[in-house]
C-alpha cells in the first residue's frame, strides 16, 4: 500500500502504517454512516408512529444492551484478537441495518423492526467500543499514539458534522431504504478495510471466569488514581455539561429568537472545532500529554458551557462558547493516549469497557435532570451551573498536582 505523501512527519505520520490507514478510513466512513442513521431513524420512527415518545423506546432498546454488555465486551476484547471482535461487531451491525433497508424497500418496515434493529446495533456497539478503543497500540509505535488518536477523533468529529446533513438528503431522495442502505454500506466499508489488515495473530487468552476478569480490570483502575480521575472528570462532563448542552441548547436558541439554521451552524462549528482541536493536540504530542493539559482542556469545555448559559441572548457568545466546548472534546485524545501507553495491553479493553460504563452511567439522568431544572431555574442558569461544576472539578484536579501515569509507569502493573 502506498504511503501518503508527507505522512512520515507530524500528525499524519500514523497513516504511513497501512493497517492504521485502513482501519482509520473504515471507521471514519462508518461514523459517517452512523450520522446518516441517526437522522433517518428519527424521521422514520416519527413517520411510522407519529409519536415522539416512541423514539425514546428505540433509544432505550439501543442503550440497554450497550450498558449491559460493555463489561463483557471488554473481557472479550482482551481474550480474543481485537481484529476478529471488530469484524464480528461490524458484521452484526451491517446485517441489522441491511435488514432495515430491505424491509423499508419492500414497504414492510414496522415499529417492531426499528426496535429490533436498534437492539442489535446496541449489542454490536457494546463489543466494538472496547476492542476498537484498545487497538491503536497494535497499529502504531508508542510515540505515534498521540497523533493516531488525534486523527481518529478528528475523523469521527468530521463524520458527525457531515453525517446528519447527508442523512437528511438521503431521506429526502430515497426515504428510509436509501438512508439505512447507506449506513449498511458504511459498515461494509469498515468490514472490508479491517479484512485487509494484516495484524499479528494473538492467541486467545482465558485466565479465569468473566466475572473474575472484570474484577481484575476494576482492581487495576482502583489502584491507579490517575485513571480514576479521568473517569470521574468524564462522568462530570457527560452528566453536568454535555447532557444539559444537548438538551438545552435548542431551547436557549429558540428563547433567544434565533433560527433553526443558527442552531445547525453552531453544532457544525462545534464539530469542526472538535476535529481541528484533535489534530492540534495530536500534533503537540508529549508537550500536552500531562495532567495540566488534560484537565485544562476539560476546564475549557466547562467554561464554554458556562458562557453560553450566562449570556444566552447573544449570537457571538453562543458561538464562542460552542468553540470552547468543541475544543474540550479533544480531552479524549489525551485520555486515549495515556491509557494506551500506560495500561498493560492485556487489560486495555477491560479498562475501556469499565471506563465507558462508569463515565456514561448517569447520562440519562443528566438528560432528565437538565430538563427538570430548566423548568425551575431556566435553561441558561442550568447550563451555566453544569459548566461551572465541570470547570471547578477540572481546576481542582490541576491544583491537586496528581502525577500523571508517564511519571510513574511501574505503578501501573497489577500487584499479585
Amino acid at each position: 500500500m502506498a504511503v501518503i505523501e508527507g505522512a512520515k512527519t507530524g500528525i499524519f505520520r500514523p497513516l504511513a502504517h497501512p493497517n492504521f490507514a485502513l482501519i482509520w478510513t473504515g471507521r471514519t466512513v462508518s461514523s459517517l454512516g452512523n450520522g446518516i442513521y441517526t437522522v433517518v431513524l428519527a424521521w422514520t420512527a416519527y413517520q411510522l408512529t407519529r409519536s415522539a415518545a416512541f423514539m425514546a423506546f428505540v433509544l432505550i432498546a439501543n442503550d440497554v444492551p450497550q450498558i449491559a454488555l460493555l463489561l463483557i465486551g471488554g473481557v472479550i476484547g482482551d481474550r480474543y484478537s481485537k481484529r476478529s471482535v471488530i469484524l464480528s461487531s461490524d458484521s452484526l451491525a451491517c446485517a441489522a441495518t441491511a435488514a432495515l433497508c430491505i424491509s423499508a424497500a419492500m414497504g414492510k418496515l414496522f415499529p417492531a423492526e426499528l426496535i429490533a434493529g436498534s437492539f442489535f446495533l446496541g449489542v454490536a456497539t457494546a463489543f466494538l467500543i472496547p476492542a476498537y478503543s484498545a487497538i491503536n497500540p497494535e497499529l502504531v509505535a508508542p510515540d505515534e499514539l498521540a497523533a493516531a488518536n488525534g486523527l481518529r477523533n478528528s475523523g469521527n468529529s468530521l463524520a458527525k458534522m457531515a453525517g446528519p446533513a447527508v442523512g437528511g438528503l438521503a431521506y429526502a431522495i430515497g426515504g428510509a431504504a436509501l438512508g439505512f442502505g447507506l449506513d449498511a454500506a458504511s459498515f461494509g466499508v469498515a468490514i472490508a478495510t479491517m479484512w485487509f489488515t494484516r495484524l499479528p495473530r494473538i492467541p486467545a487468552a482465558f485466565e479465569g471466569t468473566v466475572l473474575n476478569e472484570i474484577s481484575e480490570g476494576w482492581r487495576l483502575i482502583w489502584r491507579q488514581s490517575w485513571v480514576r480521575s479521568l473517569i470521574i472528570i468524564s462522568l462530570v462532563a457527560n452528566t453536568f455539561c454535555i447532557a444539559p448542552l444537548f438538551v438545552l441548547l435548542p431551547l436557549i436558541v429558540r428563547n433567544a429568537h434565533f433560527s433553526a439554521s443558527f442552531l445547525g451552524i453552531a453544532l457544525a462549528l462545534q464539530s469542526a472545532v472538535a476535529a481541528a482541536s484533535a489534530i492540534v493536540v495530536g500534533r503537540l504530542g508529549d508537550k500536552i500529554m500531562h495532567t495540566r493539559g488534560l484537565y485544562g482542556i476539560s476546564a475549557a469545555m466547562g467554561a464554554g458551557a458556562c458562557l453560553i448559559g450566562l449570556v444566552p441572548g447573544q449570537r457571538l457568545t453562543i458561538l464562542i462558547g460552542i468553540m470552547f466546548v468543541g475544543a474540550g472534546f479533544s480531552f479524549s485524545t489525551i485520555e486515549d493516549t495515556l491509557i494506551q501507553r500506560h495500561v498493560p495491553k492485556e487489560f486495555l479493553s477491560r479498562v475501556y469497557g469499565l471506563g465507558t460504563v462508569a463515565a456514561y452511567s448517569l447520562l440519562p439522568v443528566g438528560y432528565a435532570v437538565a430538563g427538570y431544572l430548566a423548568r425551575l431555574a431556566g435553561a441558561g442558569q442550568t447550563l451555566a451551573t453544569g459548566g461551572a461544576l465541570l470547570f471547578l472539578a477540572s481546576v481542582t484536579q490541576v491544583m491537586a498536582g496528581r502525577r500523571i501515569a508517564s511519571d510513574r509507569p511501574r505503578e501501573l502493573q497489577l500487584v499479585s
